[in-house]
């Protein structure tokens, strides 16, 4: 899934120092969904640099960096009890429709399957074609109501809270 890496880009493990350049990419991509899916307030947020942090320093955070090394994409994975969960995955939308996207997911199986989880997991928009559409593609499945874990359902009901509309859970199993 990382093989196909387009020429004048990176993915690593982020350093401290990288940290600093993701809310900017964040919030980049954020402006681009649909103002009817994330409401104005949300669409202003990024994780918190303690997340970050934490995600660095675990070997969590994995980023696509450009020639001159600066992050133009990442990915923060955290582990819930068995499974692995996608926190965020951002590429800046000048840097998108490259394939980052796919290989930061790509590190993140890798990561998951590293720690011996059975499978990759993430809440996304069902009908925003890169999103859920997208996923599924790369070989995630759509989870009905009695296929949901108890850290998923805890997740899609902090996005209710949060405002976002049209929430699905996704897995990829892994092992």
């Amino acid at each position: 899934m990382t093989d196909s890496i387009p020429y004048g880009y990176r993915i690593r493990s982020a350093c401290a120092g990288d940290l600093k350049f993701l809310k900017e990419i964040e919030l980049a991509a954020a402006r681009i969904f649909p103002t009817d899916v994330i409401p104005e307030d949300v669409r202003n947020q990024a994780l918190s640099m303690e997340t970050l942090v934490s995600a660095q320093k675990e070997g969590r955070l994995i980023i696509a960096v450009d020639k001159k090394e600066k992050p133009v994409g990442f990915i923060a994975v955290r582990r819930n009890v068995d499974e692995a969960y996608i926190i965020e995955l951002d590429v800046h939308p000048d840097h998108q429709r490259e394939m980052l996207g796919r290989a930061l997911i790509g590190k993140a199986v890798e990561w998951s399957i590293s720690q011996k989880c059975s499978a990759l997991t993430l809440t996304t928009f069902s009908s925003v074609p890169w999103n859920a559409p997208y996923y599924e593609r790369l070989g995630f499945k759509r989870l009905k109501d009695d296929e949901i874990s108890d850290a998923l359902i805890h997740q899609l009901m902090f996005e209710d809270k949060l405002g976002l509309k049209d929430r699905v859970a996704m897995r990829k199993m892994l092992l």
